[in-house]
C-alpha cells in the first residue's frame, strides 16, 4: 500500500507546516533555496526568494525587515547574472545566523 503510505506522509507533511512557526518556515524556505542552488535549480530559488520578500513586514520589522530585503534582492540579482556560488553563500550564512538566532540549541 504505498500510496496510503504516501497520502499519509503528505497530510504529515501539511500538517506540520500548517502549523509551524514563522521561524521555522524561513528555515525551511531558507534549505529549499540552498538545496535548489546546489542543484542548479535557479526558477525554484528565485521564486522561494521571491516569496520571502513577499513576506517580509516592514511595518513591525523595522530595520531587520529592510536589511533582508536588501540581502534578497542582491541575491535574487546575483543568480540572475550566473553568480550562483555568491547566493549559495549569502543563504547558507543567512540560515546559519537564523538557526543560532532562532534555534540555539540546534535544529
Amino acid at each position: 500500500m504505498p500510496n496510503a503510505y504516501g497520502k499519509a506522509r503528505q497530510t504529515f507533511i501539511e500538517q506540520e507546516i500548517m502549523n509551524a512557526p514563522v521561524q521555522k518556515l524561513v528555515l525551511l524556505v531558507y534549505d529549499l533555496i540552498i538545496t535548489s542552488l546546489q542543484k542548479g535549480d535557479t526558477l525554484k530559488a528565485r521564486a522561494a526568494i521571491k516569496e520571502l520578500i513577499d513576506g517580509l513586514d516592514f511595518e513591525n520589522g523595522g530595520d531587520v525587515a529592510r536589511n533582508l530585503m536588501s540581502l534578497y534582492e542582491y541575491a535574487y540579482r546575483m543568480i540572475g547574472e550566473s553568480q550562483i556560488d555568491e547566493a549559495l553563500k549569502i543563504f547558507q550564512e543567512l540560515r546559519e545566523a537564523w538557526v543560532q538566532a532562532f534555534f540555539p540549541n540546534g535544529y
